[in-house]
């Protein structure tokens, strides 16, 4: 039998648990005493211990008070973190444990040689050697210890059980019937479950399915040679894909072949349009507007040189006129002489020739006479009335000469205006002239240009027209131009033509257009998809018939295999059931030797404890305490409070011992002597003493009681107080 060795608590280091902060703790053997008022700490402390061994437990209640994840979780840093060093004969182990939400991880390395130890185990069951239930129930004495009655989930039975027959825990008879009766139930259990039921019931299958195996083989090898038929028609439709895929990407490759080619085009052409404008640029005047007013100017330049030439024109006509004579207008004798005189001689003459006729009397003459006086007098009369109206017609005559010469004086006058007039408009045109000469000279001067010769008026509009021509030539190919690279950089935005280069690369004309090979590959997917399908429908149809193992060699085989799985599954059966029986018989004389064992070492220490009043304690391996008291054996719910807690401190003790075969283990005991007068603590303090002597103890307390007991019991120990941030301070 291997020796056992001592297992004691090194150092607590506790990063974050509950209240617990930076908390690190260096405890020595035998007994240390860790004395702090209520809520300071200490059950934390002891909690963490179980922790780090065992991890979380009850993680899933949803009561704060059976939870320990909730209770001891830092509700500032939802992580809990801490590590124990712990030496284990020779050994020295780190445990360090770490949860945090979900997630809880654990690690033992091993101090001497930095290597991990214990992986995929669980720290407290590889350097304990025993299960969390165990500890709790032995190593771990809280305030409210639970198992110092009954052992209620059975495991502290089965060691105890264990220990009659081997003195160690490493063979579990209950552990063993268990598994035996869970072999033997998988076999065959109850409603027909289990190997044994479904191996019958294959069998039976087997033998039914090989009477259809040749009818399903004949569909099977039909199906064969079909599916053979068909994979050849996938080939060749997969070939034929492969070959239009070929093609497709030396589209691709040909698409981008001439993409590049044509950005490299408009390039082309947005640089020539850029040499051209520059090269327009030469010889045009910037500001076409300039121009386009000289033009205007030049225009108005020619009408102002005919305005003035017409001007002139006009005051030299009007001086060559000969203006009218300024003397005054004679009036003109009538060139022919007056009738008057005339007239009037011959009137005379009638009349006198009339009177001498009278004078005669003859006869035949008075008539004429009369005829001669009257045609005198008539003569006469004519000649006063001709000599009348002469006279009228040289004063109008006079008249009209006097209106003649104010006439004439009048258009002296208007035409010497008339001259003035037109000097004065030919000077006004010709300072107009020279004005707008000046005008039209200073905008070619301000244009850049040479002032030329401004008589050539139509020299001068050819060559304006001609630079608003060389002007709009250049405003045509900067727009030309910017077109040209707004194409260019639309064109060339987000392509990256060394990229074209490659994928053109080996790109031949292609054969077809995209549409038609686009066409045909959309074709031959549909085609592959059908027979895809088509060969899937019939690989299932085979895949069902060879799964239901219709071929007959092969249901043979089965058959035979299942007879034989069947024979040995039978064999075991009735091996695993005789095993179970022969354990439970065994099991069933053995049960009691431990108990008697166990009760005579807590009796021991339950005597020490209550000085001696009570002297024996019996238990069972489901630790139901008994006592006796006056020749009468009592259950332990009989005794005082205090009492019991005594009782369940000596139950400790014991099970340590008998466990762990007297080999030292380190027990955390939190408030667990509360209700223990100053007598019976001083007496469980000495009892203590004596169990130090091979384990190793943490004492949590809240007054000075204790330290008092153990030094009226003259036991040693170390005390360590709680003090601010939980800084420690050790007194011997």
């Amino acid at each position: 039998m291997p020796e056992k060795r001592k297992v004691v608590l090194e150092r607590v280091e506790i990063v974050a648990f509950g209240k617990l902060k930076n908390f690190v703790l260096e405890p020595s053997e035998g007994i240390n005493l860790l004395c702090a008022p209520n809520e300071s700490g200490k059950s934390t402390l002891a909690a963490f211990l179980r922790f780090a061994f065992y991890g979380f437990a009850d993680s899933r209640k949803r009561e704060l008070a059976e939870n320990d994840k909730k209770l001891y979780t830092p509700w500032d840093v939802p992580r809990a973190v801490g590590s124990v060093t712990v030496r284990k004969g020779e050994e020295r182990y780190r445990v360090t444990r770490s949860s945090a939400g979900t997630k809880e991880t654990v690690e033992v390395v091993s101090v001497l040689t930095g290597k991990r130890a214990f992986e995929g185990e669980v720290p407290g069951d590889a350097i304990f050697g025993v299960s969390e239930e165990v500890f709790s129930r032995t190593l771990f004495f809280r305030q409210s210890p639970q198992g110092a009655g009954k052992d209620k989930d059975g495991a502290l039975e089965e060691r105890l059980q264990n220990l009659a027959v081997s003195e160690e825990e490493r063979v579990c008879s209950g552990e063993a019937v268990e598994r035996l009766t869970k072999e033997r139930n998988a076999l065959k259990g109850r409603a027909g479950s289990g190997w044994i039921p479904r191996l019958e019931q294959e069998t039976a299958r087997l033998e039914r399915a090989l009477d259809d195996a040749k009818r399903e083989h004949s569909e099977w090898e039909s199906l064969t040679a079909e599916r053979q038929s068909l994979d050849e028609r996938i080939e060749r439709s997969r070939d034929a894909g492969e070959r239009v895929e070929r093609e497709k990407q030396n589209l691709e490759r040909w698409e981008a072949s001439q993409k590049r080619g044509q950005i490299e085009r408009i390039r082309a052409e947005a640089e020539a349009a850029r040499q051209a404008y520059e090269r327009s640029c030469a010889g045009a005047v910037s500001d076409r507007t300039a121009l386009t007013g000289l033009l205007a100017q030049v225009a108005s330049l020619e009408t102002a040189r005919q305005r003035a030439r017409t001007a002139s024109e006009a005051r030299a006509n009007a001086e060559r006129e000969v203006p009218p004579p300024s003397e005054p207008v004679r009036a003109s004798e009538p060139k022919k002489r007056s009738a008057f005189p005339v007239l009037f001689a011959v009137g005379l003459v009638l009349l006198a020739a009339g009177g001498v006729l009278l004078a005669l009397r003859g006869s035949g003459v008075l008539p004429v006479a009369v005829v001669l006086a009257l045609a005198g007098v008539a003569s006469a009369v004519v000649g006063f009335l001709l000599r009348g109206k002469e006279k009228e017609r040289l004063a109008a005559l006079r008249a009209e000469a006097e209106a003649e010469t104010l006439r004439l004086r009048s258009q002296t006058a208007a035409h010497d205006a008339r001259v003035r007039e037109l000097r004065a408009a030919e000077t006004r045109e010709r300072e107009a002239l020279y004005a707008l000469e000046r005008s039209v000279s200073a905008g070619f001067a301000a244009s850049g240009l040479e002032t030329p010769d401004l008589s050539n008026a139509e020299a001068l509009r050819t060559d304006l027209q001609e630079r608003i021509t060389a002007c709009d030539e250049r405003d045509r190919r900067k727009a030309a131009w910017e077109s040209a690279e707004n194409a260019s950089r639309i064109a060339s935005e987000g392509v990256d033509l060394d990229a074209l280069a490659t994928l053109a690369e080996g790109a031949v004309p292609p054969a077809r257009p995209r549409a038609e090979v686009e066409q045909e590959a959309a074709f031959l997917r549909q085609q592959q998809r059908l027979l895809t399908e088509k060969d899937g429908q019939l690989r299932d149809r085979i895949s069902a018939i060879e799964g239901r193992g219709n071929d007959p060699s092969l249901l043979a085989g089965k058959l035979q295999a299942a007879n034989d799985k069947l024979a040995e599954c039978r064999r075991r059966y009735e091996a695993y059931e005789a095993a179970r029986l022969g354990i439970l018989e065994a099991s069933d004389r053995l049960k009691g030797m431990a108990a008697p064992r166990l009760g005579e070492i807590a009796g021991r220490y339950f005597s020490e404890s209550t000085g001696g009043k009570y002297e024996g304690l019996q238990t069972d391996t489901r630790l139901s305490l008994r006592f006796r008291d006056g020749g009468i054996e009592r259950e332990s719910e009989y005794l005082s409070a205090g009492t019991r807690d005594s009782a369940a401190l000596s139950l400790r003790l014991a099970l340590a011992e008998l466990l762990f075969d007297g080999e030292g283990m380190p027990l955390v005991l939190d408030d667990a002597f509360g209700r223990l007068d100053d007598e019976r603590l001083e007496n469980a303090m000495r009892v203590l003493g004596k169990a130090a002597e091979r384990h190793q103890f943490l004492l949590l307390c809240c007054s000075d009681r204790e330290e008092q007991a153990l030094a009226r019991a003259g036991v040693p120990c170390r005390k360590w107080d709680f003090l601010d941030a939980n800084r420690l301070k050790t007194e011997v």
